[in-house]
């Protein structure tokens, strides 16, 4: 019998498991892989196995969905983030680019980014904006 999500390491089963991609950012995942003996060595019987398998998928399952309950504003601030790059991405525009860069005089971030901010309006990814006077909009959107 081949369960998913099972491996050998040094004799013993192993439940391995990617995270789903939408609770990676949580402040509780430290690695991409869960991982979980078994408790059984690769010749146990396959009713040991399949009975450690449920238990193990069971706590895996579990888990990321307290994950998605906890911390929730954690994971939508990461999906804002990752939409926000999406959108830039979309639009050839660069994170940060109206940003002021110190290694210039102030009048030659004005200049770069009064030319930065009219292909950012140009590009038309921010039309429905209409609050430029907003502090952010003023000093430069970076994240």
């Amino acid at each position: 019998m081949k369960l998913k999500h099972i491996t050998e390491s040094r004799g013993l089963l192993v439940y391995q498991r990617r995270y789903p991609q939408r609770v990676l950012q949580h402040p509780q995942i430290r690695s991409p892989l869960f991982k979980r003996s078994l408790g059984l060595r690769s010749n146990a019987s396959e009713e040991d196995v399949l009975k450690a398998w449920k238990a193990a998928n069971k706590v895996f399952e579990d888990y990321v969905s307290l994950l998605e309950l906890a911390n929730t504003d954690v994971l939508q601030q990461a999906r804002k983030l990752e939409l926000a790059q999406a959108l830039l991405a979309a639009n050839d525009l660069q994170p940060g680019m109206l940003a002021a860069d110190p290694m210039m005089s102030t009048e030659q971030n004005t200049a770069l980014r009064e030319h930065k901010l009219q292909a950012v309006l140009g590009s038309g990814a921010f039309e429905d904006l209409e609050h430029y006077e907003h502090h952010e909009w003023q000093q430069g959107l970076s994240p």
